[in-house]
């Protein structure tokens, strides 16, 4: 691991040391994908506590994630300007403000809007750190695998901890300890770089950035993440279809973590010694036969395999999307983009989740990943033969 003081706009303006940099930036990564990690359990505690059907709670999610892609996507297009450790610190705000609400709000739109008001906090915090591991380190491929790997293990505790604060309620437990870990984490924030996103900006503008490659990535992560969204959003539901009670379930997703960590891992340790096309196309192609055995009703035996794959490949898959994101655009902004739109889709794929349960049934939600990911296959060989044909001397990269 290796931070980048190339430019003067990935300069970090911190006095920390590299491994130092890198743990501040992992933490803010994992509080910036709090409602990713955790999008199951709160379906389910929505379902048990206020007695909500799927399509319903699913909204919830998706407004808590459109909400979070969202923030992402206004840092990356330019409307927020501030030092990343003040997005930070913000974003933090605004995530304590939202689960408060979330906590004492029952009526169902103002308990929509609590969702999308932590959402954006959570889209600060997440952008926040994607542009510290696309700006202040040389190998983004290898960080951004490391990073992830800390937050699995990170979200292993917090699952083990769930059935445990189901006795304060079916959500409510989970959100005062989440808004406890938010509250001590934002000091830390101050320790992250004091980039000014309006310089990098700036300075990006002159650029001549390969906008056909970015549509391919930004398009083809979409369709993919979309047809993801609607397994993961409900791999709950699918469990306990699967035979398994609330607390197995919870068990089982804590264990998974162990898949997500080899994965994030393996990719950091892989970098792009085999390129990038082996990756991207091997993990969309894997990813989506994972949500087809999870999805596989009758098959109940399919259900933990199917988990522990998805949570390995999603784990593998994700730093190179952010890798290839870093390779278009060194100044953080499309990786920034490319995460809040992987964000926006999984929270799409969960509202589509719940209408495709409520009008075909569980099983189909392993067709509609695998519909996607099909797509998105021939958008990714679309790319990567983009990249080739404008660096032809770095096949290696590719």
């Amino acid at each position: 691991m290796t931070v980048n003081h190339k430019t003067p706009t990935a300069s970090t303006e911190s006095k920390l040391p590299e491994r130092g940099l890198f743990l501040i930036v992992t933490l803010t990564k994992f509080i910036g994908v709090l409602g990713l990690l955790l999008m199951p359990l709160q379906i389910g505690g929505f379902i048990e506590g206020l007695g909500l059907g799927e399509t319903r709670a699913g909204m919830l999610a998706t407004a808590e994630v459109f909400s979070l892609g969202g923030g992402l996507i206004l840092v990356s297009l330019g409307f927020i300007k501030l030092p990343l450790n003040r997005l930070a610190i913000i974003g933090g705000i605004i995530v304590v403000i939202g689960y408060v609400l979330s906590i004492f709000v029952e009526y169902y739109p103002g308990l929509v809007l609590a969702r999308a008001i932590t959402g954006l906090g959570m889209g600060f915090i997440n952008a926040a750190a994607t542009m510290a591991i696309a700006t202040c380190f040389v190998d983004t491929d290898r960080t951004a695998g490391n990073v992830f790997a800390l937050v699995y293990l990170g979200s292993a505790v917090l699952y083990l901890a769930t059935p445990f604060l189901s006795q304060f309620g079916h959500y409510q437990g989970l959100f005062t300890l989440l808004i406890i870990i938010v509250t001590l984490a934002m000091p830390l924030f101050r320790l992250l770089p004091k980039t000014n996103l309006g310089q990098i900006q700036a300075n990006e503008s002159n650029e001549n950035l390969p906008w056909l490659s970015i549509i391919l990535l930004l398009a083809g992560e979409a369709i993919l993440f979309v047809g993801l969204g609607t397994c993961w959003g409900f791999a709950e539901r699918l469990g306990i279809n699967s035979g398994l009670d609330a607390k197995g379930v919870s068990f089982y997703l804590a264990w998974s973590v162990v898949a997500t960590i080899i994965g994030a891992t393996f990719a950091g340790w892989l970098g792009t010694r085999m390129g990038r096309s082996p990756p991207l196309l091997g993990g969309a192609l894997l990813t989506s036969l994972a949500c087809v055995l999870m999805a596989s009703t009758g098959m109940d035996a399919a259900y933990l395999p199917g988990l522990m794959l998805y949570q390995a490949t999603t784990a593998f898959l994700i730093p190179y999307l952010i890798g290839t994101a870093a390779l278009l655009d060194s100044n953080g902004r499309v990786a920034a983009a490319v995460v809040g739109t992987l964000i926006f889709c999984y929270g799409g794929g969960a509202a589509l989740g719940g209408w495709v349960i409520e009008n075909f049934s569980l099983s189909a939600l392993g067709w509609v990943a695998l519909t996607c990911a099909a797509l998105a296959f021939i958008i990714f060989i679309s790319l990567l033969s983009q990249l080739q044909g404008n660096q032809p001397g770095k096949p290696s990269a590719l």
